[in-house]
């Protein structure tokens, strides 16, 4: 059994000396990996630390099928990809809100801008209360998602996917409520 065959299968047992192991010897080469991609340190830090906590706190459901090196690498690219698509959707969702934001102002009576503006508000308070936090974190107050994880003691992971539901559960509800926002919620 190869070095790092016997460092994951000690990880899986819960052997965190077993997850800083492989910490140690595969964070710089993931992280020069992936900044060829991001072509941002801070970006490349966040995922690289997100493949290993990831790794960590998933590690009982894991199978690692082919070497820990490849699914290591494969991992962080994966994660890239996946926070590119995400950062590309929200992008889309802010530029659809100015958008919006601009045609409720020209099209639309001040009458309807304000009932949707209420209900875009009755829908963040009924988000659940990690979701809530987070989305206000980013929304009202600003932060970035490595900020907001640093606050609330979580991953950009989970941060990010808090986003997503709020961003989902906000899309449901102006549909349940029969109102439309025009390409806010569109999916690219």
């Amino acid at each position: 059994m190869s070095n790092d065959n016997l460092l994951w299968s000690n990880l899986k047992k819960g052997d965190k000396k077993a997850l800083s192991q492989l910490f140690m010897a595969y964070y710089e080469p993931l992280y020069l990996y992936i900044l060829q991609f991001t072509k941002n340190s801070f970006q490349a830090e966040d995922i690289v630390q997100g493949v290993f906590i990831y790794l960590w706190e998933k590690r009982e459901q894991i199978e690692i099928r082919q070497s820990v090196k490849s699914y290591l690498y494969q991992s962080t690219y994966n994660s890239f990809i996946d926070q590119t698509r995400f950062e590309k959707r929200k992008d889309k969702f802010l530029d659809g809100l100015k958008q919006e934001a601009i045609l409720e102002e020209m099209e639309e009576d001040d009458t309807l801008f304000k009932k949707k503006l209420k209900f875009l508000n009755e829908q963040i308070e009924l988000l659940p209360g990690r979701c809530k936090e987070v989305f206000l974190l980013s929304k009202t107050e600003g932060y970035d998602y490595h900020e907001i994880a640093d606050i609330m003691g979580i991953s950009v992971k989970t941060v990010e996917a808090q986003m997503r539901l709020a961003f989902q559960k906000i899309r449901d509800g102006f549909k349940q409520g029969g109102l439309f926002l025009i390409h806010l919620f569109s999916r690219g």
